[in-house]
C-alpha cells in the first residue's frame, strides 16, 4: 500500500512540474506597441514588466504605479512609467523609472526607439537585455 502512494506521488508531482513551465511562459509574454491595442493601462503594465524583468532578471514583483505620455515633438511621444520590484535576496523594495521614446507617427504602429532605466538598486541593471528587449517590443504580430 506505501509503494502505491508513493508512486502515485511521484507521477503527481512528475505531471505536476510539466504545467509550471506552460503558466510561467503564459506570464513571462512579452508586449508589442505594434499592436497594443485598445486597453491603455493594461498594456502599458505589461510594457513595464517586460522591461524591469529584462533589467534585473532576477527581480520580484514587477509592477507599474503609474504612467504618463508626453508627446515631444509631432511624430514622437515620450512614455515615462514609475514601477516597482523587489530584490531577490533581501525583499527590498526597488522604485525604477523608465522612459520609453517612441516613433508615433503611424498611429497604428508605434515603434520604440530607445529605452532608459534608472533605479534605486546598487546592482547594475542590465543594459544589453534592455537594449535586446526593443526588438521584441517592435515585432509586428
Amino acid at each position: 500500500m506505501t509503494n502505491i502512494v508513493l508512486r502515485s506521488s511521484v507521477v503527481l508531482l512528475a505531471f505536476g512540474g510539466l504545467t509550471v513551465p506552460a503558466v510561467r511562459a503564459a506570464e513571462d509574454t512579452v508586449p508589442s506597441f505594434k499592436s497594443r491595442g485598445d486597453m491603455e493601462k493594461k498594456f502599458v503594465a505589461s510594457v513595464a514588466k517586460a522591461i524591469l524583468k529584462a533589467a534585473h532578471p532576477t527581480g520580484l514583483e514587477p509592477t507599474m504605479e503609474k504612467y504618463a505620455y508626453e508627446e515631444v515633438k509631432k511624430g514622437r511621444t515620450k512614455l515615462t512609467i514609475q514601477g516597482t520590484y523587489k530584490g531577490a535576496a533581501t525583499r527590498k523594495v526597488y522604485k525604477a523609472e523608465i522612459i520609453v521614446h517612441l516613433d508615433t507617427a503611424d498611429k497604428d504602429s508605434w515603434e520604440v526607439l530607445r529605452i532608459e532605466f534608472n533605479d534605486n538598486n546598487n546592482i547594475p541593471y542590465s543594459r544589453k537585455r534592455v537594449d535586446d528587449l526593443i526588438k521584441q517590443l517592435n515585432r509586428k504580430e
